[in-house]
């Protein structure tokens, strides 16, 4: 059965039909069926309702918690419905939590020592029902069909704070079910007057759980990288989250790994909206958090042009397998970790 077959993949009117030739592997767990049944197996970690989203399905969240940690990380993923690779890893991440080793039988030791984590899987559940399941092998078009949405007519949604309504043929990947984009429905530092359920949920379960470092996993058609907030948190904050950031980079480079320099988004000139303001949200929200966006690959094919590294630039995602984006988003995570431990040790962490 083909990964995607049970939502047909997306054509909007005039547009290709575009069809994955692959079956979803064990490792990429993203269903609302596999995601229930990997959350219902855990019993080391503790799992609860953290909220209902705007069309009321739970929101759920994990701890995994051991004896005197030094450090607590927050993850959040699926933001986006339309960008399984983060949702896929967190579950990776709570599966090797649980039993020690990845979907994939593998082991990240690293990753366990002394650090306590706390996971939202999938923040925008109402999205993640509605999107294909994986983008490995399709293209660019494709991505941008279930990203954006569109309308019955076959005009494309657009990014916008909330989606036009009315005559939405499919609402997309950004939008909750009352439409509005949950990334950007706060200023990057209050949460009065928010209208997502999915953002207060989150902030609320960090804020309860001690959060000192929240990492927001997000995809794109490009080679991995980081989103630093300069422009929406202090700037010894952000400077911090971009000197984790190198590191990793630097780390993953030294491993092989495709990946691209740090974002400084205060930097950008052709910046619609924002990309970083939830996570800049938590460290407002969740007394001072270190942020941190990692953008990991879609697995698309062909090239196309996005804005990043301050100007306009024609980018070609990895084109990576399944296995393959899951070991760099848990590759990201085991260096964030390994980093933010090192740097606690010698009293040197940007966390508070």
């Amino acid at each position: 059965m083909s990964g995607n077959s049970r939502r047909n993949v997306r054509k909007a009117p005039g547009a290709p039909v575009l069809r994955p030739s692959f079956v979803l592997p064990s490792c990429w767990p993203v269903t609302p069926s596999r995601i229930r049944a990997e959350l219902e197996s855990l019993r080391r970690c503790r799992v609860r309702s953290i909220g209902r989203s705007s069309g009321g399905r739970e929101i759920m969240g994990v701890v995994h918690a051991p004896s005197h940690p030094v450090l607590t990380i927050g993850i959040t993923a699926g933001m986006h419905g339309h960008e399984p690779g983060g949702v896929a890893a967190a579950l990776n991440l709570i599966h090797l939590l649980e039993y020690g080793k990845d979907l994939s039988g593998r082991r990240w030791d690293a990753v366990l020592r002394r650090i306590k984590f706390v996971v939202v899987p999938v923040l925008n559940v109402d999205a993640r029902a509605r999107c294909l399941d994986s983008f490995v092998g399709l293209t660019v078009e494709q991505l941008q069909l279930d990203a954006s949405g569109y309308t019955a007519g076959g005009t494309l949604l657009g990014r916008r704070r909330r989606a036009p309504a009315g005559h939405r043929a499919h609402l997309g990947g950004l939008y909750n079910d009352a439409g509005f984009d949950i990334l950007n429905a706060t200023d990057g530092r209050s949460l009065a007057g928010t209208d997502s359920v999915e953002l207060r949920s989150a902030v609320l379960f960090f804020q309860a759980e001690g959060v000192d470092v929240a990492v927001d996993l997000h995809a794109h058609g490009s080679p991995p990288m980081f989103y630093a907030p300069l422009g929406l948190v202090p700037k010894a904050v952000g400077r911090a989250g971009f000197n984790v950031a190198e590191k990793v980079r630097r780390a993953a480079r030294k491993a092989g790994l495709p990946f691209a320099a740090p974002e400084q988004v205060a930097a950008r000139k052709k910046c619609d909206v924002p990309v970083n303001v939830f996570s800049s949200a938590l460290h407002h929200n969740v007394y001072g958090a270190l942020p941190l966006l990692f953008e990991g690959p879609q697995g698309i094919i062909g090239c196309f042009k996005a804005f990043y590294g301050g100007r306009e630039r024609i980018v070609r995602d990895p084109g990576l397998p399944h296995a393959q984006i899951i070991f760099i988003y848990l590759f990201v995570i085991q260096e964030i970790a390994r980093t933010l431990r090192d740097l606690r040790d010698k009293k040197e962490t940007p966390c508070r």
